[in-house]
């Protein structure tokens, strides 16, 4: 009787562990999908080159002040 029960708890956390792992598994791929699309996001931003400075602003919203 004694080893049924012990059967039976070893059985149930083999089976909380294998569940434990799938889940981790499947949330470290939905993890790796959202880092790839970041990284893709990120090289199409530095793709389209460098970006003004805060100077370069301040200059281009003065001359666009100037004009209106």
């Amino acid at each position: 009787m004694y080893r049924k029960r012990v059967e039976k708890h070893l059985a149930s956390v083999s089976l909380l562990v294998a569940n434990f792992q799938a889940k981790q598994e499947k949330a470290q791929a939905v993890r790796d999908e959202e880092l790839a699309k970041l990284k893709k996001v990120i090289e199409e931003f530095e793709s389209k080159g460098p970006c003004a400075t805060y100077e370069e602003f301040k200059e281009s919203e003065k001359h666009r002040r100037s004009d209106a």
